[in-house]
């Protein structure tokens, strides 16, 4: 009767099927210019009234831009991963692979043998904790190309002073390319040191929350 029925591996290939799909769809926002301006004059209804200006600030509107992506994308991901549960399976992969390498070192076969039966579930929780890790990356994704559609329709067409300047080039354009827009590296340039801010504070609030409530911190 047990045997009968198996939805935790359905439950896990639907979750699959969905993250790729929004995968698929999100590459279609990235590289379709027809779809990509359609989002983006979609989004300019919502998002101009909000963080545009009016065109007159590109680059507040890139901060403002880059602080709701990076923290749609940290909190997102945050809120899937057990950071209590991964650092237990951390601190277990790293003494395990610690006492592999001595084994191989010391060619002691036996506990080489033993080491590799346990290898099996030691990689099954590790591979859990990377696809709960995996879970929100397509929904966040597609938000966060949504986003990029009308940041593209933004600089090209709205924006009125694309002209910035940074420490390695005083006179440089929002709407000019080297490797990639200019635009585009200038929100990199923004969001990932506040991604890594948001990333740190809601781990640092919800581990001390998680270790409370397991009783291990008072």
């Amino acid at each position: 009767m047990a045997e009968t029925s198996k939805p935790p591996p359905a439950k896990a290939g639907m979750s699959r099927f969905i993250m790729f799909f929004m995968i698929i769809l999100t590459v279609f926002v990235l590289f379709d210019p027809t779809l990509r301006s359609a989002l983006g004059g979609a989004m300019s209804f919502v998002m101009n009234p909000i963080i545009g200006f009016g065109g007159a600030y590109p680059i507040l509107t890139l901060l403002f831009a880059g602080m709701i992506t990076s923290t749609v994308s940290i909190a997102g991901r945050h809120f899937f991963v057990d950071w209590v549960a991964q650092a237990k399976t951390q601190k277990i992969m790293s003494a395990f692979n610690k006492e592999r390498r001595d084994a191989m070192m010391k060619q002691n076969l036996a506990k080489l043998k033993r080491l590799n039966e346990m290898s099996s579930e030691i990689m099954q929780d590790s591979m859990k904790q990377t696809m709960n890790q995996m879970k929100p990356l397509a929904f966040t994704m597609l938000i966060i190309m949504i986003l990029f559609a009308w940041l593209y329709s933004f600089i090209g067409y709205e924006a009125v002073d694309t002209a910035y300047s940074v420490p390695w080039a005083f006179n440089s354009n929002l709407v000019h390319s080297t490797l990639l827009p200019n635009w585009l590296l200038v929100y990199i340039l923004i969001s990932i040191p506040f991604g890594q801010v948001v990333g740190r504070l809601l781990k640092y609030f919800t581990f001390k929350k998680t270790l409370r409530e397991r009783g291990i911190l008072d």
